[in-house]
């Protein structure tokens, strides 16, 4: 799941894109207008370290850690990553994806039954045998009682 520009389950670093062992590129959160890079995730996590410790800080990362991530020893949501060094933490990665971070799996299947319902219900076949308009339900269910 992309947590922002993270993968927050195949990434080792949230601040440094994979890849550039070299020069490594730190990933972007936010932009002007022009494209120009406004702030990192590390600059980002850097502040709310600043701001509070343990979560406490009230800015972004820290709610979405303290609402889907898990409790630690001390009574504080547990980083998803180390805000000084970026490294990924993948016990508390899993343990949002299990409570309801990643929404991907839901709304695929609630998007995909709910399409299905719309379309069981507006879409109509035209046969050569028939003037009218019918439900492909309704079309099924007639087939089948001849």
């Amino acid at each position: 799941m992309l947590y922002l520009l993270v993968n927050i389950y195949e990434d080792e670093n949230a601040f440094f894109a994979p890849g550039r062992s070299w020069t490594p590129a730190e990933r972007p959160m936010r932009r002007s207008v022009e494209g120009q890079v406004n702030l990192t995730v590390k600059q980002v996590s850097q502040f709310e370290a600043v701001l509070g410790s343990k979560g406490r800080s009230g800015y972004q990362f820290g709610a979405w850690e303290a609402v889907y991530g898990p409790v630690g020893e001390d009574g504080y949501p547990r980083p998803l990553w180390d805000k000084r060094t970026g490294k990924i933490d993948r016990e508390v990665a899993s343990y949002m994806r299990e409570h309801g971070y990643d929404l991907r799996a839901f709304v695929l299947f609630v998007s995909s039954w709910f399409l299905f319902l719309f379309l069981e219900s507006y879409i109509y076949l035209r046969t050569s045998r028939r003037k009218r308009p019918i439900r492909a339900v309704t079309q099924r269910s007639n087939m089948a009682a001849r």
